[in-house]
């Protein structure tokens, strides 16, 4: 039987890229399996509601201490601006100067702000002049705007 829950954690460990809950289940699984196996094997001898009470406060601990290091993670990264998908973009231009998108006949570079933000318009293409955004005459159209989603959900990934 613990071979068996052993692979089965092994594996939601490996698929925890794609299924990202897994490592909850596993806790919410193995806790109180691995819990019942101690409490029927070494810690016989123990008392029920003493056994309880020493795993609750720890569990409750180890809960405590994720909870305070997730909140300083979340600080240290909002305030570092490394979440930021502007500066993301910045660091890697290169891949947004070579994303070419079709718009009205012509090849454009993707730029995140003008086209990838959630704040980007979608009715005219933008460009840059000298640096600047400038609004083009052509407008897109659904299959513009589908093209330019594509290039920039493929940047993000």
């Amino acid at each position: 039987m613990a071979v068996v829950l052993s692979g089965l954690g092994a594996a939601f460990v490996m698929k925890c890229r794609f299924y990202p809950l897994s490592p909850v289940i596993i806790c919410l699984l193995l806790i109180p399996i691995t819990l019942g196996v101690i409490r029927d094997t070494a810690l016989r001898a123990v008392r029920r509601r003493t056994l309880y009470w020493a795993t609750s406060l720890a569990l409750a601990a180890i809960g405590i201490v994720m909870l305070l290091l997730w909140i300083i993670w979340i600080q240290v990264m909002e305030n570092s601006g490394k979440g930021d998908m502007d500066d993301v973009a910045k660091r890697f231009q290169d891949a947004y100067d070579n994303s070419q998108v079709d718009i009205g006949g012509s090849m454009f570079s993707v730029d995140y702000k003008l086209h990838c933000a959630e704040s980007a318009p979608r009715e005219f293409f933008l460009t840059r002049v000298r640096g600047r955004p400038r609004k083009t005459k052509h407008r897109l159209t659904a299959d513009e705007i589908s093209a330019i989603d594509l290039q920039c959900g493929e940047l993000w990934t």
